[in-house]
């Protein structure tokens, strides 16, 4: 079995130097200008996923509108325009509330205000 290793890219942008993507290698590595998480089986199928950093912010505010169209459960987002502000209630968007938002496999939740 080969050696599996996350690297980092330059910081210019794309993978680093001699990385190996392929069916028998399938790596991954973190692209340096845009710290996201490329990944897949070749490198023109490769995907790029945000890297969460601890300690750092999740990103600017969204409009409710603005969130991903098929989210995944344990996703987490600034929402801007929040309905409500009580923990655990169910969010729609046009409202004045700014809240951590937290996806529970069925419907984003306000985790915190």
């Amino acid at each position: 079995m080969p050696t599996r290793r996350i690297q980092r890219g330059p910081a210019s942008g794309g993978q680093p130097p001699g990385f190996q993507n392929s069916p028998a290698f399938n790596e991954i590595y973190v692209d340096g200008l845009t710290d996201t998480l490329v990944y897949g089986t070749t490198n023109a199928g490769s995907t790029a996923a945000t890297v969460p950093k601890l300690g750092q912010p999740t990103g600017p505010p969204f409009a409710f509108a603005a969130l991903p169209a098929a989210p995944v459960e344990g996703m987490i987002a600034v929402v801007g325009d929040s309905s409500v502000n009580t923990w655990g209630t169910v969010i729609t968007g046009g409202g004045a509330n700014r809240v951590l938002a937290y996806y529970n496999g069925t419907a984003w939740t306000v985790a915190a205000k």
